[in-house]
């Protein structure tokens, strides 16, 4: 499995961290970590905070782990990892911690302090795992959402794309308060490569789509009402009271 945390910024200022996952099984074996820039392996799942096209990279964090390997181990496996990791600025850090290869790189004009950086890298990255972050995020505020929260299932030819409804988005803004991280704007799961995602969650789509998009736990998402996956064409595919 190959995970790749990546700080992007917009020409108009934007910025947030895109998370993608590819599985390599494919692949027997690689020199060095740096080849799977140009040939990452199969994407798995891919979290997106900005689109793509015209993003610049300040920072990115890779971590390569062994295939068919949990959500909940690799996300404990991270954690114990980056605590041993060089937070250098302006530096292509790279080994192997906690049985993880992994590299950190951080731009010094955009990063003047690098442990900050790496430690919001890490966070994405485990929130793109969903069932590792259990506890999921402390909740800044005491609103309660009036209904489920929605997500809308969007299908094409090469697989489904999940998104926050705008009302659910905005509702959990202000309710995880102004401090949180920008919510992702999308989590997309190819068709060829679901099977590898389920493998990686233990078979559970619907919540780890749930978890992901909302950065909360299950049990977080109940106490606020719920959510619901819909297909605009086909109805409710998964519901959480």
């Amino acid at each position: 499995m190959y995970l790749t945390a990546q700080r992007v910024h917009k020409v108009d200022g934007r910025e947030g961290i895109n998370v993608f996952g590819y599985s390599h099984r494919r692949r027997q074996s690689f020199s060095e970590l740096a080849e799977l820039s140009d040939d990452p392996g199969d994407l798995v799942f891919e979290l997106v905070a900005l689109p793509a096209g015209g993003n610049a990279v300040s920072s990115y964090l890779d971590v390569v782990a062994p295939e068919g390997i949990t959500a909940a181990t690799l996300a404990n496996m991270v954690q114990a990892a980056v605590l041993h990791v060089p937070a250098v600025a302006g530096s292509d850090v790279h080994g192997t911690w906690s049985g993880l290869r992994i590299a950190f790189f951080a731009s010094p004009s955009m990063h003047p302090e690098p442990a900050i950086e790496l430690r919001a890298l890490k966070d994405r990255l485990l929130f793109a795992l969903g069932s590792g972050m259990a506890t999921g995020t402390p909740l800044a505020g005491t609103l309660a959402a009036p209904a489920p929260l929605r997500i809308w299932a969007e299908t094409d030819d090469r697989g489904r794309r999940y998104v926050l409804e705008r009302t659910s988005e905005d509702l959990l803004s202000k309710i995880l308060g102004p401090e949180h991280a920008p919510l992702p704007e999308s989590l997309a799961i190819p068709f060829d490569t679901e099977a590898d995602f389920r493998k990686l969650h233990g078979d559970r789509l619907y919540e780890e789509v749930a978890m992901v998009l909302t950065t909360l736990s299950l049990e977080q998402i109940r106490k606020l009402a719920g959510v619901e996956v819909v297909d605009k064409e086909h109805g409710r595919l998964w519901s959480l009271d």
